[in-house]
């Protein structure tokens, strides 16, 4: 981190392979992770999104919140109180939005909504499992 003058203040690793980092008007840091971050070793990159206050707290992560996992981030933008984090996944390209929760309660945020665009699979992302017929 580093002060508004440009002096380095602390640091703190926010996970591995971020592609896309953000800060909110509160602050709060907001990171979209690449497919070596999400499925890779390090426990905060896993849920592929998360939020950071400026201690390095993990203060949210989407938590089976998603509608499909992430392969990985594609953009990141504030907007107003709004976070959106652009995403894809092998069922296609999301936006999510959140709104951060109040102050007093930073482990929280509340999901927006998704919206997706169920097209071609981006071409790194791996195939997904073909699906194995019921046996009854």
């Amino acid at each position: 981190m580093y002060s508004p003058r440009g002096y380095p203040v602390s640091h703190f690793s926010l996970g591995d392979d971020i592609d896309y980092i953000v800060t909110d008007r509160d602050g709060s840091i907001w990171t979209a992770y690449g497919d070596k971050g999400i499925y890779g070793n390090h426990p905060e990159s896993s849920g592929g999104l998360a939020r950071w206050n400026t201690d390095g707290t993990h203060t949210w992560s989407p938590r089976g919140r998603l509608p499909v996992w992430p392969l990985g981030g594609s953009a990141a933008a504030t907007e107003e109180a709004v976070v959106w984090l652009a995403w894809y996944s092998h069922e296609g390209a999301f936006l999510s939005g959140s709104i951060p929760a109040p102050a007093t309660s930073p482990a929280t945020a509340t999901p927006q909504g998704h919206r997706g665009h169920r097209g071609p699979r981006h071409p790194d992302a791996p195939h997904p499992p073909v699906p194995q017929p019921a046996r009854h």
